[in-house]
Formats: structure tokens, sequence, C-alpha cells
């Protein structure tokens, strides 16, 4: 999907790993991008932003004519999944059985 949002001569992208206010202009964008990343955008480099609820991404790059930032809602099914850590996906919770039987009415179906 993102690839119909990239220009042709986008050769890197890079995923800001906080969350932003997605009203936020191309002045304050590229400011994130300077200040936060450490890297000077060009031509073949674009950002792409989210906000807390990752149902929309911005696209933040620069083409011929300035800045270019691009808007895309999510549908809810559509969603951008959790980043995970490296220490988070190493340690796994192990299921208390005791505790899910007994409270099943508290329990959501359809999730363990």
């Amino acid at each position: 999907m993102i690839d119909l949002f990239l220009s042709p001569w986008t050769k890197r992208l890079i995923v800001y790993p906080v969350a932003i206010n997605t009203r936020w202009g191309p002045a304050r964008l590229r400011a994130a991008c300077e200040r936060d990343l450490g890297i000077e955008l060009d031509r073949s480099t674009a950002v792409l932003f989210h906000n807390r609820a990752k149902d929309t991404l911005v696209l933040y790059s620069l083409d011929a004519d300035g800045d270019r930032c691009i808007t895309k809602k999510l549908d809810q099914s559509r969603r951008l999944p959790p980043s995970r850590t490296r220490v988070e996906s190493e340690v796994r919770r192990p299921r208390r059985r005791k505790d899910r039987h007994a409270l099943p009415h508290l329990i959501c179906r359809g999730r363990a």
C-alpha cells in the first residue's frame, strides 16, 4: 500500500519511532526529522509518521517543488501492529489457567 504513495526516486523509507500529532505541518515534520532522527532529508528519503492510535499515517518527503505530506487514514482492520522491543519479544508471560477458569464471565470470548 505504501508503494502507491512513494515517489519513484525514493530509495530509503524511515519509520519515525514515536507517535506524533498528525496535524503537524511540513515545517514541524522536517524539524522532527532533523532534531530527533539526526538526518538531513533529501529527495531519496521519505519518513513515515503515525499517530498514537496507529490508525493514521503521514508520509513526509521532499520533491522538486518542496515539501510533500500525504496523510492516509487506515481502516479499523488495517491498524499498524504494536511494535515490540527485542526484550518484549523474547519474554513470554506464563498463562495462568487457574485465573482463566475462575472468572469466566470477565473473559472476552475469542481471546486467550
